[in-house]
């Protein structure tokens, strides 16, 4: 009975050991324009999904892959387009909760920071908002890096936290781009809370006792 049943915990093992994998990580391949330059057609990315298993901070400018909303499968439906259930969109965080966010012809801009991107009046829906409005609790802005390709809350508005799945890691296809998705900054969301906790450690040893 005891090699019977080590046969089979054997011969189990890889798929157990691909669900487990897939808990953490997935490969995803990217569809359409919506992300250019960052992301091109065809490019396959790996994605990590600890991070919003963990519920870690996200920030300006992060990469996330998302489940759609309801207005975002309306909008793809409506086109003539399909969704699956495993497919994903991704978008880049452009403000938070609390953040000020207006969209008009001449931009995507958020109170007391850089323009995110130009926006053409005929490149967005008729649903684009115009006057400011502030990003709700538990709710990003998020955006395509080609705004002109892109359908994102500008069109269907703030993407809830809790749809996000996944932040990519690194660019697995093509092999002459492989590697970094992002070289100008680390979007690592492990190594910023490994920097905040030093950062909160080394001021409290610092801290003069009463």
């Amino acid at each position: 009975m005891a090699p019977l049943l080590a046969s089979v915990v054997l011969g189990l093992s890889p798929l157990w050991l691909g669900f487990i994998g897939s808990q953490f990580v997935s490969a995803f391949a990217i569809p359409s324009r919506s992300m250019d330059e960052t992301l091109k057609v065809g490019d396959v990315v790996l994605a990590e999904k600890l991070s919003s298993r963990l519920r870690l901070p996200l920030e300006r400018e992060d990469l996330v892959f998302f489940s759609p909303p309801r207005e975002l499968e309306e909008l793809v439906r409506g086109g003539g387009g399909r969704i699956g259930s495993r497919d994903r969109f991704i978008k880049r965080v452009a403000a938070l909760p609390g953040d000020t966010v207006e969209v008009s012809a001449s931009g995507v801009r958020r109170a007391k920071a850089r323009v995110f991107g130009n926006v053409e009046q005929k490149a967005v829906a008729p649903e684009l908002v115009v006057s400011p409005t502030v990003v709700p609790p538990g709710t990003v802005f998020v955006l395509g890096d080609c705004e002109a390709r892109s359908t994102d809350s500008r069109v269907w508005g703030p993407l809830e936290v809790r749809r996000i799945e996944a932040r990519p890691v690194v660019r697995l296809w093509p092999l002459d781009r492989a590697g970094a998705i992002e070289t100008q900054s680390d979007r690592n969301p492990f190594r910023r809370e490994a920097a905040k906790f030093r950062a909160s450690l080394d001021a409290a040893i610092r801290r003069p006792r009463p």
